[in-house]
């Protein structure tokens, strides 16, 4: 629970761990309720009081003393409920008062944290401390020694000869033009700032003669460390060994049968090499741990029940190993074999001397060993059927945008086409997807969405790929070269997005392609309203166009049979009179060649055809002029559309084509 809410506030120390040790042997005349009495004044002193956290007292099983672990969390929650961390302000000296406090009310040894006139080298950091505790060796005076060489140097040949005469090794450091020192023992002692009190760019201008290929790296210092150290001990070895023979102690008879040396299994050779080439306790669990192997202590309790287990199966004719107390090792399979005379080829003294730099506490139980080697193969089996499935579909899309193109670029946009893009999971991530895997579980379960979405379980830097509908699937190390994606992708970005970077771009992208197809389906339906309104209104001008032209043939009907009507009724008239002023006619139209003048009907009837004509006209040029200006609006709008489409097609929208009106 404290490590979610730590997630929360970013800090990169949200907790705090405090460590109380006296001089050898006092530990063990303080009774669990002063030790008690000694957490609750930290936490009062460094303002932690209802402090979620922890406390371990440890005891050494030969000698009986005690040391105080105690581990709090800086999480806390202000009064308008936002998580934070806490500030101990000058934590080091509230400390020291506090230690003061307690020594002098439970009658302890005082022991100054002020520095003595004869510790000339500043104080080591934590690591180097419990590196030197762990090693046996005088950590003060090794720093005092590396600090005098150093001062008597004038450059960097006299300052590695200086330290090669005190039986050390210099070697290069990780960062550039920083140096480490090898004690005897193996140990590191960085040549900084805090051990010589000069800063970095002076120490690298007096040891710029130095050659750095030249040095020994530290690995190598290390092992020429520990073959002087074996070289002294074989020496001390043959020394004793003659004087026990000269004292007439260690001879054997030699017709005496030998036993028969059994050949050392695969577990017991890895112990024998490890412990071959390490000169520490710290070397040598740092072998076992290389090696696949977990370094564990068994505790009496286990022993004591393994020997029942032992006795009943015994008793089912069945076979059972005994566990015997002390340090021993756990392989893949479960089995326990034990760290002795006959796994190490080495003196019983010796192998107690050089485990005695492990604190038993600090090492896991058989229990928890077999289960973690358990965990484990199961995890490799799942790694190893993982690389043999065969690739997917979109590991293959990835391989094939691979092998297509030459550049990160080109790959990049690959990518994009297929709608993928390749990310690397975070701690974020995987809460993340634990949330949304929870969120399907319960909409399916209640019947709002059907299952189907994908959301593996990742685990921290691995790479994924994520769709462009929001799923997500772990991509496989054995079907694809991880190291050439993310070299093909540093070309066009800083760094790999996360998962939910991913899932975050696509969702605004689809967002953006919603909003335009709302737009182009809205200036469709305003198109469709336009077409209609001006459908409806070349409709309406055809319609009145029909009917003038219907009244005016209704009227030209009626006028022909009026006319008609008249000519049958002056017709007779007309005959008989035609025979009697035939000449009288003739003679009127040789003296009067022009033709007669219309009349007054005859001439309103002109004027009102010649209206009509122009009305018609009119009409007729206004409905052109209607369609074309239609026809040139469809045009424009058919543009439009045809822009945003092609925009939503190079944004990748495979279902613009279903969702085009």
């Amino acid at each position: 629970m404290e490590e979610i809410r730590a997630a929360g506030t970013k800090a990169d120390y949200p907790f705090f761990h405090s460590h109380f040790r006296s001089v050898d042997g006092e530990g063990k005349k303080l009774t669990v309720a002063q030790w008690l009495e000694i957490a609750d004044r930290h936490d009062r002193a460094l303002g932690l009081v209802g402090q979620p956290g922890a406390a371990s007292l440890h005891i050494n099983k030969k000698t009986g003393d005690m040391h105080l672990h105690l581990a709090r969390s800086l999480v806390a929650e202000n009064e308008h409920g936002r998580v934070h961390v806490k500030k101990l302000g000058l934590y080091k000296n509230k400390l020291k008062r506090l230690s003061r406090e307690i020594e002098k009310d439970f009658g302890l040894t005082i022991i100054s944290s002020e520095r003595q006139p004869g510790d000339r080298a500043r104080p080591a950091d934590r690591n180097e401390f419990e590196e030197s505790r762990r090693l046996g060796t005088d950590l003060k005076a090794i720093r005092n020694a590396i600090l005098d060489c150093f001062e008597k140097s004038d450059n960097g040949k006299s300052f590695a000869a200086a330290i090669k005469a005190h039986g050390f090794e210099v070697a290069p450091g990780d960062r550039r033009d920083t140096y480490l020192v090898i004690d005897h023992a193996g140990g590191h002692h960085a040549l900084n700032k805090q051990l010589t009190g000069k800063p970095l760019a002076e120490i690298r201008t007096r040891l710029a003669d130095l050659d750095r290929s030249q040095l020994p790296s530290v690995d190598q210092a290390k092992e020429m460390q520990a073959e002087r150290q074996a070289a002294r001990a074989a020496q001390e070895r043959e020394k004793h060994a003659g004087a026990g023979i000269a004292a007439g102690q260690g001879t054997t008879r030699p017709d005496r049968p030998q036993p028969e040396l059994k050949p050392l299994g695969k577990t017991a050779g890895e112990i024998r090499l490890a412990w071959s080439l390490s000169r520490s306790a710290d070397e040598f669990a740092r072998g076992i741990e290389q090696r696949g192997l977990i370094l564990v202590n068994v505790s009496r309790e286990e022993a004591e029940a393994s020997h029942r287990a032992h006795d009943f199966a015994k008793a089912l004719g069945r076979q059972n190993r005994v566990l015997k107390e002390g340090f021993a090792v756990v392989d893949q399979r479960g089995t326990v074999t034990r760290i002795d005379q006959r796994t190490t080829g080495d003196q019983w003294e010796e192998i107690q001397k050089r485990l005695g730099g492990i604190d038993p506490a600090s090492l896991s139980s058989v229990a928890d060993a077999r289960a973690a080697m358990k965990e484990a193969n199961r995890a490799a089996w799942a790694e190893q059927q993982q690389c043999e499935r065969p690739a997917t579909a979109i590991e293959a899309t990835i391989a094939d945008a691979l092998k297509a193109t030459m550049t990160g670029p080109e790959f990049a946009q690959a990518l994009d086409e297929a709608g993928l893009t390749v990310t690397r999971a975070t701690d974020a991530d995987r809460q993340a997807l634990d949330a949304l895997r929870r969120d399907q579980q319960l909409a399916a379960a209640t019947g709002l969405e059907a299952a189907g979405r994908h959301f593996p379980a990742l685990e921290t830097g691995d790479l994924a790929a994520v769709t462009k509908s929001g799923d997500v699937f772990r991509l496989n190390p054995g079907q694809l070269d991880f190291a050439e994606i993310e070299q093909r992708l540093l070309d066009v970005q800083p760094r790999l997005a996360s998962v939910t970077e991913g899932r975050a771009a696509f969702e605004l992208n689809r967002e953006h392609i919603a909003s335009l197809w709302t737009e182009i389906k809205a200036e469709n339906t305003e198109a469709r309203v336009a077409s209609a309104e001006a459908k409806q209104a070349g409709r309406d001008i055809r319609s009145a166009a029909a009917t003038v032209q219907h009244e005016k043939q209704e009227l030209a009907e009626t006028a022909a049979q009026t006319v008609e009507k008249g000519t049958r009724v002056l017709g007779g008239l007309l005959g008989r009179l035609a025979h009697g002023v035939e000449s009288f006619i003739a003679y009127l139209g040789d003296f009067l060649s022009p033709p007669p003048p219309p009349t007054q009907d005859q001439a309103e009837r002109m004027v009102q055809v010649a209206e009509e004509k122009q009305e018609q006209a009119a009409w007729s040029r206004s409905a052109e002029e209607q369609e074309a200006a239609f026809q040139a609006l469809q045009e424009q709008m058919a543009r439009d559309s045809a822009e945003k489409r092609r925009v939503v097609r190079e944004r990748g929208d495979s279902d613009w084509e279903r969702d085009r009106p």
